[in-house]
């Protein structure tokens, strides 16, 4: 158990620590697929066409207001898969699934909420999965 909660404790410091950096690097190119379905395919995770929307829909709900609605980071670190250069901050495959998921639910003293109670379980470990592929287009204004 201590164990555990010292990882914890490690990565939530190496994010709250860099938080606060905001560096709008490059993006870092990823291979993704699309099937003919929608179906996104990256490495060893794959979302659905709906999974895709659904997750889409909660981080721009919940998320892009700290974390950029490009993810690459705005009061909060920025959450692509690959860390863009200069930026100190760990890319989401780098956590994997078990880290996101704590951060998700616990929070960080860095001013990250808790969503543990307010997104279900599977919402959760949706966002697990997007967060660690590549984000989608963001449409231009007007």
């Amino acid at each position: 158990m201590k164990r555990k909660n010292l990882f914890y404790l490690t990565i939530i410091g190496a994010l709250a620590l860099t938080s606060c950096g905001g560096d709008k690097g490059d993006v870092v190119e990823t291979k993704e697929e699309a099937t003919p379905t929608g179906d996104v395919t990256e490495g060893d995770i794959t979302l659905t066409a709906a999974e895709m929307e659904e997750a889409s829909m909660l981080y721009f709900d919940r998320c892009a207001g700290c974390h950029g609605s490009s993810r690459m980071g705005a009061t909060g670190p920025h959450l692509l898969p690959d860390a863009p250069e200069g930026n100190n901050a760990p890319g989401t495959k780098i956590l994997g699934a078990a880290g996101l998921k704590a951060f998700i639910e616990n929070g960080t003293p860095g001013g990250m909420p808790e969503w543990k109670g307010i997104l279900t379980d599977d919402e959760i470990e949706v966002m697990t999965r997007f967060l660690q592929v590549t984000p989608p287009v963001i449409p231009p204004f007007g």
